[in-house]
């Protein structure tokens, strides 16, 4: 998570107790609330919670369920295995600020992942951070947002459409964000 996230004190403990029911999964993760840089409270994430109790989604159902809404997983709320993030060869840094989401896509897509629809930790959105400052930088958003498309074109653990509806969305909340700008 980024430096103004916070997460609950039972996050690890919550989360650990849920990957330990799956071995074979890349990682666990939550419900983050999202507030913006006052602290008001503005929605849950992910906005489509995949389950209402904790479940453990397989690598077929994963690709299944992000055929219906890949905006899933938010770092601040996740733990990581550590071998399943060095297989993919880390965070990707030519995607920027995309590089946690797209790890994790991959992560959840190529292993699976457990959801635990339980609030762990608060997302702040703060016009002033690496991926919302990027908004207004059009030409290297688009960079990041060609870069996300390519590398997931290119990946077998993502079906054909993925990499076209990821672009997508990347592009729906750019656009979005600033057609809503004060």
């Amino acid at each position: 998570g980024a430096a103004d996230d916070v997460t609950k004190k039972n996050l690890f403990v919550t989360l650990l107790a849920q990957i330990g029911r799956a071995p074979d999964a890349g990682f666990a993760c939550g419900v983050a609330r999202l507030t913006n840089q006052k602290g008001d409270y503005l929605s849950l994430r992910p906005a489509i919670i995949p389950s209402v109790r904790p479940k453990i989604f397989t690598p077929s159902q994963t690709r299944d369920l992000l055929r219906v809404a890949d905006n899933l997983f938010l770092s601040v709320v996740t733990l990581y295995r550590a071998q399943n993030l060095r297989e993919i060869g880390g965070f990707d840094e030519t995607l920027g600020p995309y590089c946690d989401g797209y790890a994790l896509r991959e992560i959840a897509a190529k292993s699976g992942f457990v959801f635990v629809p339980e609030i762990l930790g608060t997302w702040q959105q703060n016009d002033k951070s690496y991926s919302q400052a990027l908004i207004w930088k059009p030409v290297e958003n688009l960079k990041f947002i060609e870069a996300c498309f390519k590398k997931a074109k290119s990946n077998p653990h993502f079906n054909d459409g993925f990499a076209r509806q990821l672009r997508q969305r990347f592009f729906f909340s750019t656009i979005r964000k600033l057609i809503l700008a004060p």
